[in-house]
């Protein structure tokens, strides 16, 4: 057994601590065609590509432990015959980033997913697409999202009936428009934050469900005027039709048949304006994206309240 030891520390010296956590299925390839199959993610970094699912099949990656993984340009799902691929990055300090853009359902005829979940954290320096020619699903579950360029859904008109979802204090934030550019789309705040300039829903075939939950917000650029429901929808822009539902305590009901002040509010924290259900005796109070952009989460905040 002495013998073996030095080479299990040397094995055990080998891996790197920041990919330890990474493990991946199927197709995952620096190049769309999958034939440079990625087998050590020592070898990732900045300038390369990375192909969740390629002409070779579909693909998973999964990212824990406090792993990271830093790419140029971030692709799920990107052939015709790679549906299914998936993306899930979990756990405090296990994060992904890319320097270009990330882009979720890419080929045509399939879909893919992105999870972030229970303290990590993904980031694009460029524009994000939710859906880009087929449809795409991003879950936000205590975790954080952060998009350098434009956040799309359904990118072009190829793509339809993709999903952003936020819940356990998760984040999105970016300085840019929502963009729903075509189709269906639904986006569900359930409990955290959605930070972005405006939504744009673009082309005239673009329908947009927002839900807003108990302990979601919506938070957009400060507008002209007070902080009202009519100034507010001056931030939502283009040719299409966006749905803002609010949760009632049993389902989601639109805004128009509730009451401003008694149902909902629009309240402003700083350049922003935040739309939220009325607070009730457990639920955070106005100062949310201040708290939320600072690491503490609406759900912590009620947790520390009930004990």
């Amino acid at each position: 057994m002495r013998g073996l030891l030095p080479a299990v520390v040397v094995a055990a010296a080998l891996v790197n601590p920041a990919h330890a956590g990474i493990v991946s299925t199927g197709s995952v390839s620096s190049d769309y065609t999958g034939a440079s199959q990625i087998s050590d993610w020592g070898t990732v970094g900045a300038t390369t590509s990375v192909f969740i699912g390629s002409q070779a099949g579909p693909g998973t990656v999964t990212v824990d432990g406090g792993s990271t993984v830093t790419t140029n340009y971030t692709s799920i799902g990107y052939y015709n015959i790679a549906s299914g691929s998936k993306l899930t990055v979990t756990g405090a300090g296990s994060s992904w980033s890319a320097d270009n853009w990330i882009t979720i359902g890419e080929g045509y005829n399939n879909d893919g997913a992105l999870e972030v979940l229970n303290g990590a954290s993904v980031s694009s320096s460029s524009s994000f697409a939710i859906g880009y020619n087929s449809p795409g699903s991003l879950l936000i579950d205590g975790g954080s999202v952060s998009i350098g360029g434009i956040p799309f859904l359904n990118r072009y008109s190829q793509s339809d009936g993709s999903t952003l979802t936020i819940r356990g204090g998760g984040t999105l934030t970016s300085n840019s428009a929502l963009d729903t550019s075509y189709n269906n789309a639904t986006v569900t705040i359930e409990d955290g934050l959605i930070d972005v300039s405006s939504v744009n829903s673009g082309d005239a075939t673009s329908v947009v469900d927002i839900n807003i939950g108990v302990d979601g917000v919506l938070s957009l650029s400060h507008g002209s005027g007070d902080a009202t429901m009519a100034n507010f929808l001056t931030r939502f822009f283009g040719q299409g039709t966006t749905n803002i539902n609010l949760w009632t305590g049993t389902s989601y009901v639109p805004y128009t048949s509730l009451t401003e002040g008694v149902d909902y509010q629009v309240v402003a924290d700083g350049s922003k304006w935040l739309l939220s259900v009325t607070p009730q005796a457990d639920t955070p109070v106005p100062g949310t994206l201040a708290l939320m952009l600072g690491g503490l989460t609406l759900v912590g905040a009620r947790r520390r309240r009930r004990g």
